[in-house]
């Protein structure tokens, strides 16, 4: 008995959870956004966070990802989507600020790899050059399957 329902066991872990990623579920994707934003903006994994002008409204650019997979809230903090031409608008009309990128996550194999990070928005009428932010300013995430039953993501 004990060996079948760990032959069963094994099997439905196989079937469920096996790092098979290109079959991920939309669910799936809403967790990797989710926890990569988590890490991102509450474990302090974007190198200059603290540089954003308002730490609790994100605004965030994500062009690349369905707007209905990226949460409204992490925790404390409010994301504000915008497209890379709305935040060149705003830009233009306030002045440079620095916002928070996601990119498309990229399935490779047994895993899932995402950027997240910061980049200054610059003004079409002003000429600054900036030492933070940018590739400096991004930290990338690798995530993969675990668990048993419930499938989990690992970063």
């Amino acid at each position: 008995m004990k060996r079948a329902l760990l032959s069963f066991l094994g099997l439905f872990f196989i079937t469920t959870c096996a790092s098979d990623v290109p079959n991920l579920t939309r669910q799936d994707e809403k967790d990797i956004i989710k926890r990569t934003l988590e890490m991102g903006l509450s474990e302090g994994h974007i190198p200059d966070f603290n540089m954003l002008s308002d730490t609790i409204n994100i605004i965030l650019t994500a062009d690349e990802i369905d707007p209905l997979l990226i949460p409204k809230e992490v925790g404390d903090k409010k994301i504000l989507l915008y497209t890379r031409d709305e935040l060149q608008k705003k830009a233009d009309k306030e002045g440079d600020f620095m916002a928070v990128f996601l990119s498309l996550p990229v399935f490779q194999d047994t895993v899932v790899l995402i950027d997240i990070g910061d980049y200054w928005i610059k003004s079409e009428n002003f000429d600054k050059t900036y030492l933070s932010g940018g590739d400096s300013g991004s930290s990338s995430v690798k995530w993969t399957r675990s668990g048993l039953g419930k499938c989990m993501w690992n970063g």
